[in-house]
């Protein structure tokens, strides 16, 4: 298993170190295909959505938001089954984790809890995983937030940089910012392409000197 050897941590600007009152994990996924030489990401994108309170009672609309999936792990799940569920209950979709490579991200903010009425300082954990041969299959439950917003492919650095600018946007929720999952992806797929032009030619060199 690939992962990084420093999570990457995002926190709320000018933040002062503060006491974790909860951790959350999540499993992400980053599915992508490759397009003529461009690697493109299937996410959402919300246009515009309803009223939802994130870090305080004061309800936040979001608007022109790209989200990549994300899902809490079920009991006996393990991370493969967690991506695979969130893709067909957020997608419709299902593919294969790459090499189980992942990248772990956190976040740390007050989450709103309407139960105490207050935002409770939580680290949010999450370990993105490659997903490849992605196929739509169906499935998709459009009763969930997620299940009502538009899927798009987009390019991988693009996606990135929209996502930075949302940070800029929305300062205070952390979340709204995955560019740092998806810088790491985009490391490894040029990686993963340098890799395979050097065993092709190793085997092509392999190849002119048994026909000599």
């Amino acid at each position: 298993m690939i992962e990084s050897a420093h999570p990457l941590q995002k926190r709320i600007p000018h933040q002062k170190e503060v006491e974790i009152e909860y951790r959350h994990f999540s499993v992400g996924a980053i599915p992508y295909r490759i397009i003529e030489g461009r690697v493109e990401v299937l996410v959402h994108h919300f246009v515009q959505t309803p009223p939802l309170q994130v870090v305080s009672a004061e309800p936040v609309v979001f608007q022109d938001v790209y989200k990549l999936m994300t899902e809490t792990p079920e009991k006996g799940e393990n991370p493969e089954t967690t991506v695979a569920r969130g893709l067909k209950e957020e997608f419709g979709a299902a593919g294969l984790c790459k090499n189980n490579w992942k990248i772990r991200t956190k976040t740390v903010y007050p989450w709103y809890s309407p139960q105490q009425k207050r935002g409770i300082m939580t680290e949010k954990t999450t370990d993105y995983f490659l997903v490849e041969n992605v196929t739509f299959v169906g499935g998709r439950e459009t009763n969930t937030l997620e299940g009502r917003s538009n899927l798009e492919w987009v390019e991988i650095g693009v996606l990135a940089e929209k996502m930075e600018g949302q940070l800029i946007r929305y300062p205070e929720i952390p979340d709204v910012d995955e560019s740092a999952a998806l810088y790491a992806a985009m490391n490894h797929l040029a990686l993963s392409k340098e890799e395979e032009k050097i065993f092709a030619n190793i085997a092509s060199d392999i190849t002119k000197r048994s026909s000599r």
